[in-house]
């Protein structure tokens, strides 16, 4: 059985051009017909291109399909298995970005029915990174490429803001920020702590959702920001005999427009004890 191009193409649901092109790849080859010299196709062009379709579905490039064509067995297993592992690899990141936009959305309902209104709970513990401590940016190499990593590599990062138990004790309120992941999520990237990386533990905490204009935290005045995101705490502090046993850590939840400004939405968490 032949087949003309536009028959093969139609099957295929792709242009005639589309059909060429594979032909130029080698994935098939065809032979013409003598009476008017068009393209003609037999059973295994057909099923080679419709092999090359589904193998592109697949994730194969048109590069891997060309090399494939003179694979053996044992070749053809090792390029599926390859490629499984690349996809188990894209599914694992998307169930991550998944969870995180679960986490995102739950986290922005609560801000807009629960800000300041302290509670108690056991904060997420979180390994985390500073890129700045007041107006003193990381500049250390290394440093600078483990931030790159909690960026680009590490799963559902977070922006953090974090000021010190001995500045609040103090009261030099210096405002610091960085990038975190959970705990959970350190452990299957293998972070572990080190100079440039920290452990925040679970503990009991106050917790508040908590706003601040942009302008007021770009102005990086840390007494200010201390006092405008942690007064309903240390309310609740003082009301409940309980007093700061860690830093303070604020997770970045979202940016909005209220009444021409943009405001940040900051779930607050202070670790605590009783007196």
């Amino acid at each position: 059985m032949k087949y003309k191009i536009s028959d093969l193409a139609r099957l295929m649901n792709v242009s005639t051009n589309t059909i060429r092109r594979y032909e130029n790849m080698g994935y098939f080859t065809s032979d013409r017909d003598p009476s008017n010299s068009y393209r003609m196709y037999d059973e295994e062009s057909v099923f080679q291109a419709l092999n090359a379709r589904l193998l592109r579905k697949y994730g194969f490039s048109h590069e891997e399909l060309a090399a494939m064509n003179t694979f053996s067995m044992e070749e053809n297993i090792t390029a599926y298995q390859d490629k499984m592992k690349e996809l188990e690899d894209t599914i694992s990141n998307l169930q991550n970005i998944h969870h995180r936009l679960k986490d995102d959305i739950k986290l922005m309902q609560k801000a807009t029915s629960s800000v300041a209104q302290p509670y108690f709970k056991d904060c997420v513990d979180l390994y985390y990174s500073l890129y700045s401590e007041g107006s003193k940016l990381a500049k250390d190499a290394k440093h600078q490429e483990i931030l790159n990593n909690f960026i680009y590599d590490y799963p559902e990062v977070q922006r953090i803001y974090l000021m010190k138990k001995k500045d609040i004790d103090n009261k030099s309120y210096t405002l610091c920020s960085g990038w975190a992941v959970k705990g959970y999520l350190a452990e299957k990237v293998n972070l572990t702590t080190n100079e440039f990386v920290h452990y925040y533990p679970t503990t009991k905490s106050i917790m508040c959702m908590e706003k601040i204009s942009t302008d007021e935290l770009n102005e990086g005045d840390g007494c200010l920001i201390f006092h405008k995101l942690s007064q309903n705490i240390m309310q609740i502090m003082k009301d409940t005999n309980s007093t700061l046993n860690g830093d303070i850590i604020g997770v970045a939840v979202s940016k909005c427009f209220e009444d021409g400004k943009e405001m940040l939405y900051i779930l607050i968490s202070a670790p605590v004890s009783s007196k």
